[in-house]
């Protein structure tokens, strides 16, 4: 069970996994930097349901992001993500946000509600999508190893 650091190299580590699977042909350092970025933060998204790093960070883009929707007028999205941004302090720590469907689910329905947000960006975001999952599955692993991580039967 490392600290915030030992996972922020675990998301280090599956940027690299990820980025030579699926990065290494289309990317520019910025875009390559943005994706490590998303990475990172994957990697202490499952601690959300705790006070550490990964709260405060979430909680921090969370604001960016209601601001942006404030702006964009789009009422509807900040009323739900208001309603979610909640969940974590309601539930118990390695439960919700330590299980692999909904850590690989969440994001992608994050990523399904945003490219209607900003439907210029769909793919940009999707990838984005994609390192902030290989992230935070890097989390589940160091917390419970690869077998429990992907494990069907709890």
């Amino acid at each position: 069970m490392p600290g915030y650091k030992g996972h922020l190299l675990g998301g280090a580590a599956a940027f690299g996994v990820t980025f030579a699977i699926i990065g290494w042909c289309c990317a520019s350092r910025l875009t390559a930097g943005e994706w490590l970025l998303c990475s990172l933060v994957g990697s202490l998204f499952p601690d959300v349901d705790i006070k550490s790093k990964g709260q405060k960070l979430f909680y921090s883009l969370l604001l960016i992001v209601l601001v942006v929707l404030i702006i964009k007028q789009r009422l509807d999205l900040l009323a739900g993500l208001s309603l979610c941004a909640v969940v974590p302090l309601i539930v118990r720590h390695r439960g919700l946000f330590h299980n692999t469907l909904f850590i690989i689910a969440l994001p992608f329905a994050v990523w399904f509600l945003m490219q209607s947000v900003f439907p210029d960006y769909k793919h940009v975001l999707l990838f984005d999508t994609m390192f902030f999952v290989a992230g935070a599955i890097s989390h589940l692993i160091l917390d419970r190893g690869v077998r429990r991580t992907f494990s069907i039967r709890r």
